[in-house]
């Protein structure tokens, strides 16, 4: 329960981080078959998915990332997003790493990391 707890304080840290930057929030935890998003959000015109982790502050980050079969699952969750959602013509995956405690972690933002 704390580790579901704790995530999601920091997916409700990264979107609220994310909407003081003018991005829109979409969707949060958006689930399709047995995939889900942690958000879905509107940067301009551009449909972005971000998967958030949150770690603590000593692990590195090469360790962090998802594994091959979460992407795939990531991957196949958010086409069925956009088939519901056509009217976007542009699309990427973030992935954000939180290292450390909330509320001052360390923040490390990858724009289209999945692809």
């Amino acid at each position: 329960m704390e580790t579901k707890r704790k995530g999601v304080e920091a997916e409700a840290f990264v979107k609220e981080f994310l909407e003081t930057q003018g991005w829109k929030t979409l969707a949060t935890n958006w689930r399709s078959g047995r995939g889900e998003i942690d958000l879905v959000m509107q940067e301009k015109d551009v449909l972005v998915f971000v998967e958030v982790k949150h770690r603590p502050a000593q692990w590195a980050k090469h360790h962090c990332f998802p594994s091959m079969n979460q992407v795939r699952t990531l991957l196949e969750t958010a086409a069925r997003y956009q088939e519901r959602h056509p009217w976007f013509t542009h699309a990427r995956f973030d992935f954000i790493l939180l290292l450390g405690k909330l509320p001052v972690p360390e923040y490390h933002h990858f724009p289209g990391a999945i692809a």
